[in-house]
């Protein structure tokens, strides 16, 4: 049994959002929402010395659990993972759960994985949708990568498996309430009830790689230095503003606020200055991380924190003050 989901890769997306917004456009609804919580920024303290930087800082505070609940309270989309030591039983769910008419998804290491770039290259972390099982193997939909279906081999599996989820799908009684969503955005990432707040970590980050000894290690692995995991990290920062811009878009259009579609601005203006220090990157790996270019992107990180933060305390006055219609 092939599902009929086709690949819509939706730009600023990882891996795993693509697969949200391509589940949410086979119910043939907008995706935005689920990008409702992407605007936030994790960074956890150096806790080893040669611990890198790029395993502790990422754009979702408590892993995917934030995408999730936006995917859930607004499409009535749900996953539940799983771990397993058994690939066959992965093979088994799946067949099980397409034959109800629900995909799965899975965790494909990039080297197993076909037609990823990096196949029998790198190792890094993916997943994407089966659709189909046949005897030997998996037809998949990718959409980050692919705008077809593709084959996944059954003995490639077998080496780069990982966790996988099912799917539920329920249906959602009450529309979103704009206000309450940005609210919700803004107070997250400004409060710091139990722990720092975004904007003071992106300040922490910041002083870190001012003095930071191990920036060339970060790329040590990698002959094509896009895919080091700071690169594709701080790629993912820079998606979570521009992501969260179009929930600001989605709400200008619904309800013709212009102050959401000047915010939208505003938070597609720091995706680019995120975007910029990664390009920053790049220079100096090429020229070498010294004091002055560490120090450069010190400032600039600062300078995102400063604005990202006027913008969040900005955003939440006007939604909790605006008494116009909803």
């Amino acid at each position: 049994m092939l599902l009929d989901i086709k690949p819509s890769h939706e730009p600023s997306s990882n891996c795993i959002e693509d697969i949200f917004a391509t589940l949410v456009k086979w119910k043939n609804k907008d995706c935005a929402l689920i990008f409702s919580n992407a605007w936030s920024f994790h960074y956890k303290r150096l806790n080893a010395e040669h611990e890198l930087l790029s395993a502790r800082i990422d754009i979702y505070r408590e892993g995917f659990k934030q995408l999730e609940c936006s995917v859930a309270s607004h499409y009535g989309i749900k996953a539940s993972w799983e771990n397993t030591d058994d690939y066959k039983k992965i093979i088994r769910i799946a067949e099980t759960e397409i034959s109800k008419g629900n995909p799965i998804g899975i965790y494909i290491d990039t080297f197993w994985c076909p037609w990823n770039i990096a196949y029998q290259k790198h190792h890094i972390p993916h997943y994407c949708l089966v659709v189909e099982v046949k005897d030997t193997e998996f037809v998949c939909v990718d959409s980050y990568i692919s705008a077809k279906r593709e084959l996944l081999s059954f003995k490639d599996f077998s080496y780069g498996y990982g966790t996988f989820f099912t799917l539920s799908f329920e249906q959602v009684l009450r529309g979103p309430d704009w206000k309450s969503i940005m609210i919700n955005a803004a107070a997250e990432a400004i409060k710091s009830d139990n722990r720092v707040n975004d904007f003071d970590n992106m300040r922490a980050c910041a002083n870190e790689i001012k003095i930071y000894k191990n920036m060339k290690d970060e790329f040590s692995e990698y002959d094509d230095i896009t895919y080091a995991p700071i690169i594709r990290r701080l790629n993912y920062i820079s998606y979570g503003r521009k992501n969260f811009a179009k929930v600001l878009l989605y709400f200008y259009k619904k309800n013709n606020i212009t102050e959401l579609k000047n915010f939208a601005e505003e938070l597609n203006g720091a995706g680019l200055k995120w975007s910029l220090i990664n390009n920053l990157l790049f220079k100096y790996y090429f020229e070498g991380f010294g004091e002055d270019k560490l120090e450069n992107l010190y400032m600039r990180i600062n300078q995102i924190a400063d604005y990202e933060e006027n913008v969040a305390k900005n955003l939440l006055h006007f939604a909790e003050k605006y008494t116009g219609a909803v």
